[in-house]
């Protein structure tokens, strides 16, 4: 079983990404299983298997709480994380080839807490990958590209698994690409951070 966590801004494409990805291991008879942890998302382009927004919900955090989008995505993760084994019981029985985990866009959630590395790190299969996904506008100037990566290498600080960033609008034909380079990843032997 492979996992592949999608992380990247929001509206970097993340879920469309899971989606095209996903159609692509089907139409080539791969195994997927499609994991949703955005808690606030109102509509994704596939039916996931597992889905958080079962679990908790963003806006009810919100009127319970009186916390506002943002602080009731980092809570609902939070609360996730405490039942990161539970999920990862119910991928394991799903027994896909490949587990696809689309992610919130809420930046903070894996370059500057905690939670987002102990919620990967927790639900990380033998062989794990986080794609961090740039929407190449975000790309076009110097600056642009420079604060991309510096994002992207924050948020890969904490994570013991492999770890690639792409630039996903000019990547249009992904899935290609993207199993030949996960299917030469060999079991995960990291022991720390790196």
């Amino acid at each position: 079983m492979f996992t592949v966590f999608i992380v990247g801004t929001a509206g970097s494409g993340k879920t469309t990404l899971v989606s095209s990805f996903a159609d692509w291991l089907e139409d080539n008879q791969y195994d997927v299983a499609i994991v949703n942890l955005d808690p606030a998302v109102e509509y994704v382009p596939y039916i996931p298997d597992i889905d958080i927004r079962d679990v908790v919900s963003a806006r009810e955090l919100m009127r319970k709480y009186k916390l506002g989008p943002n602080g009731s995505i980092i809570a609902a993760i939070d609360m996730l994380a405490v039942r990161a084994q539970e999920i990862k019981s119910q991928i394991m029985d799903i027994g896909a080839n490949y587990v696809l985990i689309d992610t919130p866009g809420q930046m903070e959630l894996f370059a500057f807490r905690s939670v987002g590395s102990v919620l990967i790190n927790r639900l990380s299969m033998d062989r794990s990958a986080v794609v961090f996904v740039i929407d190449a506008t975000q790309a076009q100037t110097p600056s642009g590209y420079v604060s991309s990566m510096l994002l992207a290498l924050s948020t890969q600080l904490g994570l013991i698994c492999l770890r690639l960033t792409c630039l996903i609008r000019l990547i249009y034909s992904t899935g290609p690409w993207l199993i030949k380079y996960l299917s030469g990843v060999r079991r995960r032997t990291y022991s720390g951070r790196h």
